[in-house]
């Protein structure tokens, strides 16, 4: 009996990940959408489906140029007037992340959901020293502030702790 609980606890949790990253990937790309940019899903999810379930995690070479950067692809390729972006999209409850060493798109923008926030910075800045920084405060892609709020929130409104 305590297993099965076990087991149920983990396939919420997995559920629950796994629906928070799919909400930050949709509001990712309405943002682009609203913006006028052309979105193309990128990630490994998209491109090379079932690629990291080709191999045992354990026998995964991560230091194999290939594999990691196939495995590290980001979410989307975002395209307005004539110049493209590399995007990741990342849900952390407490707003904290870090890139794994050797991330192979440096010029890749990571844009991370919180609670109750939306943060962005380039990946070749991240660091563990520098807080991202909140999307409202970077203009680059020239998002509506009003779209901003609406997507807060929402991330407000489904995830609450």
């Amino acid at each position: 009996m305590l297993f099965n609980i076990f087991m149920i606890e983990k396939i919420k949790s997995n559920f629950e990940k796994n629906l928070k990253g799919a909400l930050a990937e949709q509001l990712t790309k309405e943002l682009f959408f609203k913006a006028g940019y052309e979105v193309f899903y990128y990630g490994v999810e998209h491109l090379v489906p079932g690629f990291m379930s080709r191999t045992e995690k354990k026998n995964r070479d991560y230091h194999h140029k290939t594999n990691n950067v196939i495995s590290n692809l980001p979410d989307f390729l975002v395209i307005k007037n004539g110049k493209s972006y590399y995007v990741e999209t990342k849900f952390r409850m407490n707003g904290k992340f870090t890139l794994k060493p050797n991330y192979p798109f440096p010029d890749a923008y990571i844009i991370v959901f919180t609670k109750d926030n939306i943060l962005i910075e380039i990946a070749k800045e991240i660091s563990s020293k520098k807080p991202l920084k909140p999307l409202n405060e970077n203009n680059l892609f020239e998002f509506e502030n009003e779209a901003i709020e609406a997507c807060i929130e929402l991330l407000k409104k489904y995830f609450k702790e």
